[in-house]
C-alpha cells in the first residue's frame, strides 16, 4: 500500500484529578488503632526505663564489687604484713631459745596462707576489674567509695505499695494489656458497618490526543460499607484478640506475685545485712584490741604463739566479713531500689542530660495544615470509646465490649 495513502494522527493531552476520603463514622475503628498506638508507645518507654534501670543496677554492682574486692586485697596484705612481722619475732626468740621450732613452724605456715591469700585476692580483684570494664567501657582507675543510696519507704508494706505503682515492668505489662484491649475493640468495631465521606474532582480533555476540548466534573457521595458474610474469620479474630487480653492479664498477675515476693525479700536481706554490720563492726574493734592485747602478753610470757596466730586470724575472719557484708549491704539496698524503680542516673551522672519521650513525641507528632477537620472526626469517631486506662483488675471489664 501507498505511503500517501496513510493518514497519521499524533496529539497529547492533560487531565487532573482531585480525590478526596475522609471517614465519618467507623464505629470505633479509628479511635481503637490510636488507643494501640499510645498504647506501644508507653509499653516501649516503660521497657527502655527498666532496661536503663536494670543497666544502672548493674554498674553499682559492678562498682562496689571492684571496692570490695580492692579493700579485701588490702585486708589480705595486712594480714601478710601482720603475720611476716610475728614470723620475725618468732624467729628472733627461736634464735635466742626463748620458743619452739613448733611455734616457729606454726608462724610459718600461717605466712605461707596468708601469701596464697593474697594471690586469690589479686585474681578475684582482676576478675572485678574485668568485669567493670566489661560494663562501664573504662578502666576503673582510683575510684571513690560509692554515693549513700537513700530508700524512698520506711517500711516493708509501704514499699510493696509503692513498687506496685512505680515498678517500670508492671507498667510495662499494663501498657501490653492495653495494647491487646484496644486490639480486641478493633477486631468488635470491625465487624461493625462504617460510613465515608468520597469526593472526588476531574479535569479531563475529550480526547486523549488534544486539549482543545476539556471537561469537569465533580462527584460526591456517602459510602456505607459492613461486612455482609466472612466465614467466621471476624468472629475468630474477636476470640483471638480476648485470648491475648486474657493472657497479658496473667502476665500482669505474676508480675504483681513476683514484684512483691523480690520487695519481700530484699527488704529482709537489708535488715539482716544491716544488723550484720553492726555485729561485725563491733567485732573487729574487739578483735583488735584483742590482738594487740594477746602481743604485750606474749612479750610478758603469758599467751604462746599459737594463742596470737589464733587471735590474728579471728581479726583477719572478722575485717574480711565486715568487708563482705558491709558490700551486701550496700548491693541490698541498690536491689530494694531497683524493686521499687527507683534507680536514678543521678546516682551516678548528676549533670548527665535525661530523655524525655514527651517533649520528643510533641516534636515528630505533626499534622498536615490541610487537615481541618480531623479534629472533629477524630472525636465523632471516640464516641462510645473512653481512654484506656490501667485496670486495678480484669474482673471490672471483661472487654466483651471493647
Amino acid at each position: 500500500m501507498p505511503t500517501d495513502d496513510l493518514n497519521v494522527s499524533s496529539g497529547w493531552s492533560s487531565s487532573a484529578s482531585l480525590i478526596l476520603s475522609q471517614p465519618l463514622a467507623t464505629f470505633g475503628r479509628l479511635r481503637a488503632n490510636e488507643q494501640q498506638a499510645a498504647a506501644a508507645i508507653k509499653f516501649q518507654e516503660h521497657t527502655l526505663e527498666r532496661a536503663e534501670q536494670e543497666l544502672l543496677y548493674s554498674v553499682i554492682v559492678a562498682y562496689t564489687l571492684l571496692i570490695r574486692d580492692r579493700n579485701g586485697l588490702q585486708i589480705a596484705r595486712d594480714n601478710l604484713e601482720l603475720l611476716s612481722r610475728e614470723l620475725s619475732d618468732t624467729r628472733a626468740r627461736f634464735e635466742v631459745r626463748e620458743t619452739t621450732r613448733a611455734d616457729l613452724q606454726q608462724v610459718e605456715t600461717r605466712v605461707r596462707l596468708a601469701e596464697a591469700q593474697v594471690a586469690v585476692a589479686t585474681s578475684s580483684l582482676a576478675e572485678s576489674e574485668a568485669r567493670f570494664h566489661e560494663i562501664v567501657g573504662a578502666p576503673a582507675g582510683d575510684i571513690l567509695p560509692p554515693n549513700p543510696l537513700q530508700l524512698p519507704v520506711d517500711g516493708l508494706a509501704e514499699a510493696r505499695d509503692h513498687a506496685l505503682e512505680n515498678i517500670p515492668v508492671l507498667k510495662a505489662a499494663h501498657a501490653r494489656e492495653r495494647i491487646s484491649r484496644a486490639e480486641t475493640s478493633s477486631a468488635v468495631s470491625a465487624r461493625l458497618p462504617r460510613v465515608d465521606l468520597r469526593g472526588r474532582v476531574d479535569l479531563l480533555p475529550v480526547t486523549p490526543y488534544s486539549n482543545d476540548l476539556r471537561q469537569r466534573g465533580l462527584v460526591g457521595e456517602v459510602v456505607v460499607s459492613g461486612p455482609l458474610f466472612t466465614g467466621g474469620e471476624l468472629a475468630a479474630r474477636v476470640n483471638e484478640a480476648r485470648a491475648n487480653n486474657d493472657a497479658d492479664w496473667r502476665l500482669i498477675d505474676a508480675a504483681s506475685r513476683g514484684l512483691v515476693a523480690e520487695v519481700s525479700s530484699a527488704w529482709r536481706n537489708l535488715e539482716a545485712q544491716t544488723n550484720a554490720v553492726e555485729s561485725l563492726s563491733f567485732a573487729v574493734e574487739a578483735a583488735e584490741a584483742a590482738y594487740e592485747g594477746s602481743l604485750t602478753q606474749q612479750r610478758a610470757g603469758t599467751r604462746t604463739t599459737l594463742d596470737v596466730l589464733i587471735l590474728a586470724r579471728e581479726l583477719l575472719t572478722a575485717r574480711t566479713s565486715l568487708n563482705v557484708t558491709s558490700t551486701d549491704a550496700y548491693l541490698a539496698r541498690a536491689r530494694i531500689l531497683l524493686a521499687l524503680g527507683d534507680i536514678d542516673r543521678s546516682y551516678l551522672l548528676p549533670n548527665a542530660e535525661t530523655y524525655n519521650p514527651a517533649a520528643h513525641q510533641e516534636d515528630v507528632a505533626w499534622y498536615p495544615p490541610i487537615v481541618i477537620f480531623g479534629p472533629i472526626f477524630r472525636t465523632l469517631s471516640a464516641i462510645g470509646r473512653p481512654e484506656f486506662e490501667d485496670r486495678p483488675s480484669r474482673d471490672g471489664d471483661d472487654c466483651r465490649d471493647c
